[in-house]
């Protein structure tokens, strides 16, 4: 009798063969050619926004020695950046590259509702050392903060993207929920941002004491709450 673990990992791989071939064959035309687009809007080739949302890995001294041309607005990268062998590289330097959305730091999307608004105030926070915080921004901003592998709420099994359409299967879903809770959207509910009702700013002297008293790791872990309380708008945590 097969284990329902090599049932679910035949099946997935069966799905993902099955993408493969399905995909359209190239124009014949010249479209073999044709570089396949990289964080890039298939319409017009621009690059999205999630091309250069992160910080290169290497010095970006060391990046700019090896990719002399930083990418442009128009997708057009730096020849090193698409050699074959050098996929490592070019990722520890993706925002040189222009390829953010292809770094597994990276490769996932915001929260919807808070993309386009609570996110990008949060840059300054995603390096918080307040559990928290962390796991908040984690579930609701992580390709902002370059948070996909972290967090309680994360996809433990590749292909979660790809394969979204199993998460509600009669057979194979209970146990997809469980292996692609991002994607599936399964995730143990966190703090959102907004929810906390108690969260404020009741300390007088918040913009004085914010860089050493938001990320304060010694209070969260004693006083859970009482950053989000004294300082909690200051702190960017309401």
């Amino acid at each position: 009798m097969f284990s329902n673990k090599f049932l679910f990992a035949t099946f997935l791989a069966s799905i993902l063969v099955s993408k493969t071939i399905a995909q359209p064959p190239e124009d014949a035309a010249g479209g073999a050619d044709e570089k396949p687009l990289r964080c890039q809007n298939k319409d017009d080739k621009k690059l999205l926004p999630s091309a250069t949302s992160c910080p290169n890995e290497l010095p970006d001294a060391a990046c700019e020695k090896i990719f002399a041309a930083d990418v442009t607005p128009e997708g057009v990268r730096d020849p090193n950046c698409d050699m074959a062998g050098m996929e490592e590289i070019a990722l520890k330097c993706s925002k040189r590259c222009g390829i953010c959305c292809e770094n597994p730091a990276y490769k996932c999307n915001d929260d919807p509702i808070y993309a386009t608004t609570f996110c990008p105030t949060q840059k300054a926070n995603c390096a918080s050392n307040v559990t928290a915080m962390r796991d908040m921004l984690a579930q609701y901003c992580p390709a902002t903060c370059g948070l996909c592998m972290q967090g309680s709420c994360k996809n433990v099994m590749e292909g979660c993207d790809d394969t979204a359409m199993m998460c509600n299967d009669a057979t194979f879903g209970t146990m997809w929920k469980q292996q692609c809770a991002r994607t599936c959207k399964t995730c143990t509910a966190s703090t959102k941002p907004g929810t906390n009702t108690e969260c404020g700013d009741t300390a007088d002297n918040c913009a004085q004491i914010a860089s050493s008293f938001c990320n304060n790791q010694w209070y969260e872990q004693n006083h859970p709450g009482f950053i989000a309380k004294k300082c909690g708008k200051t702190c960017k945590l309401c």
